[in-house]
């Protein structure tokens, strides 16, 4: 039989067990916070990188972080909520070299469920100094994350990296230059450097003799409406050439003027 000091010591070893056991539920929870990778040539603007986190035990209610780029080619232009993040805002300041990224409700009601998955995405320009086929690492200090009460809570950093691609020139894709076409075409190009685009052709319309379209646009297409495409004349040369246009740096270059004409 069991004595009253063994059993005592037994029952003091049981409350240490049952102790040892929900201490890692009294410590504080802990969530992970990784920037991913990014791409974009010098001299490209617009470029993103997402910034996830991972937190299978608290709902969080915000975060504040500084992202830096060691070589400092890299200039957040914004940054935008995600699907997880529904409600925030979101708002980045530079800040010593880095950039601080501040997501908050400022509602008060609403909160990041817990599990993983990006929940902000960053808007990158990179410098034309920047090198090409060489990366940067992005590193996140600074960061403070609060659960759904405010309380603070551990956080684990993944830093990630921005790569300079090569530059793809500034060219027109199709129609090919010289083509005799059937049906109405989709005009095409290369974006370059460039977020801004003047689209500017000279077409022969049946009776009415050469007229000149200019159109700007945001994207790198445009199909031609099928009423230009039903008075083009036949069988008649029609020039069209592109304007790229950088709308941070101003700087701008013309494409090659190609031509095409519609089949008799």
């Amino acid at each position: 039989m069991l004595n009253k000091k063994t059993k005592m010591l037994a029952v003091e070893l049981i409350l240490i067990l049952c102790f040892l056991t929900l201490l890692p539920s009294l410590a504080k929870s802990e969530v992970t916070v990784s920037v991913g990778d990014g791409e974009g040539p010098p001299g490209s603007i617009g470029n993103t990188v997402a910034v996830s986190m991972e937190n299978q035990n608290d709902q969080t209610k915000g975060i504040q972080a500084d992202i830096c780029d060691a070589d400092d080619y890299l200039t957040c232009t914004g940054c935008e909520t995600t699907d997880r993040s529904a409600g925030f805002t979101c708002v980045t300041s530079p800040q010593n070299g880095c950039v601080r990224v501040l997501l908050m409700d400022i509602s008060g009601v609403n909160i990041i469920e817990t599990g993983e998955g990006s929940i902000l995405t960053l808007k990158y320009d990179v410098s034309a100094e920047a090198p090409s086929g060489q990366c940067d690492n992005l590193t996140l200090e600074e960061i403070k994350v609060s659960d759904k009460y405010g309380d603070p809570l551990e956080v684990t950093s993944v830093s990630g990296e921005f790569c300079f691609g090569e530059v793809a020139p500034f060219e027109l894709l199709s129609p090919s230059n010289g083509a005799t076409l059937d049906n109405t075409p989709t005009f095409e190009w290369t974006s370059g450097s460039y977020d801004a685009f003047l689209f500017f052709s000279v077409f022969n319309y049946a009776g009415l003799g050469y007229y000149p379209v200019p159109f700007w646009l945001p994207n790198i297409s445009l199909q031609m409406p099928a009423n230009w495409w039903n008075l083009l004349a036949p069988d008649v040369p029609c020039i069209w050439v592109v304007l790229g246009y950088n709308t941070s740096t101003s700087e701008h270059e013309w494409s090659d003027v190609w031509w095409f004409r519609k089949a008799p």
